[in-house]
């Protein structure tokens, strides 16, 4: 019977948690920094952002990624995949977002981590950087394994965008994205979102190795580009 099946999707959430966490070989804890909405599974205290981030994470490493390979993430919300990137063993991360949002990810990672895990512009390079956005200009030539941007990129003017998958284009092996494709009006500019698929093409230079949907969020896609 169909309901037998459906009964049997139903597992119990803090058992599954356990395995998801003994699978990855990381914590999935939440830092209580900030008063952010946890909840616990398992004895730990954790969040969505835990949750859909530890797949990024875990996505890195299975495309090869090594500890010491460079990583540039792409407006990096208030730090959690960078925080889980650490926990899954990537040691050279940085972060380019805008200064205000920046702050908020020092004090948060530094203080998950400690101060001498993170560092900012113009100061001595930590495991993870917190740079503006003029700073990808300074990165070398096919110095990065990989760029990753999640959820942002489509909320950009659409220039900037563009000016960001040049700057991949130049620096990085691979880039992953994962965006939604609604292309939606924006709620504060009143244009458009950008789809990252049609800004690749248009800038060139992009081969795509897979696309699907990214399971754990409805219309969201999972892309990954070689920069040929």
């Amino acid at each position: 019977k169909l309901v037998d099946y459906v009964d049997f999707l139903h597992t119990d959430p803090s058992a599954l948690f356990g395995k998801i966490e003994a699978h990855l070989g990381f914590s999935l804890e939440m830092p209580l920094i900030g008063n952010p909405p946890v909840f616990e599974l398992n004895g730990v205290t954790t969040n969505a952002d835990m949750v859909r981030h530890a797949y990024v994470a875990d996505r890195m490493r299975r495309l090869g990624i090594l500890p010491h390979d460079e990583v540039v993430e792409i407006g990096g919300g208030f730090g959690s995949l960078a925080l889980l990137a650490y926990r899954a063993g990537l040691r050279n991360y940085t972060i380019v977002d805008l200064p205000v949002v920046g702050a908020i990810q020092t004090y948060f990672l530094g203080s998950a981590l400690g101060g001498d895990a993170v560092s900012g512009y113009g100061e001595h390079p930590a495991s993870l950087r917190i740079l503006p956005p003029p700073s990808f200009a300074q990165i070398a030539d096919k110095s990065v394994a990989l760029v990753v941007n999640m959820d942002s990129m489509l909320e950009m003017a659409r220039p900037d965008a563009l000016g960001y998958l040049r700057d991949i284009r130049r620096t990085s092996r691979f880039f992953l994205s994962i965006n939604q494709e609604a292309s939606a009006p924006h709620e504060v500019r009143g244009v458009q979102q950008t789809i990252v698929a049609e800004m690749v093409k248009e800038v060139g230079g992009f081969e795509r190795v897979y696309r699907f949907p990214y399971w754990i969020m409805e219309g969201y896609v999972e892309e990954l580009y070689r920069i040929v």
